[in-house]
């Protein structure tokens, strides 16, 4: 997924945040070879983190602290989940982005 992105969205920088560091250095070897992808995994504060995302064009996360954070952040965001909970804690009210 990430490779793919970097493929098709080559202006962008790609920064990945979270993740437990044993998975952390094992996505940042295999990615390494991407040039617009940035593992910060495992290396940020919360606080770090939503400031990366407070300057964000687009934030792409599991439903998590990261999609609430960015959601009042006031930022785009695509959550990616399983669904099963569809249309228990979102939509967000209309008047959110």
């Amino acid at each position: 997924f990430i490779r793919q992105l970097s493929k098709d969205y080559p202006d962008y920088r790609i920064v990945l945040l979270g993740a437990r560091q044993s998975l952390a250095d094992a996505l940042g070897q295999a990615l390494n070879d991407l040039p617009t992808v940035t593992s910060l995994m495992g290396k940020t504060t919360i606080l770090e983190a939503m400031a990366l995302m407070a300057g964000a064009e687009l934030v792409v996360c599991p439903d998590s602290f990261a999609l609430h954070a960015t959601a009042q952040l006031g930022k785009r965001v695509i959550c990616l989940t399983t669904g099963d909970f569809n249309g228990r804690y979102w939509p967000y009210p209309s008047g959110m982005s």
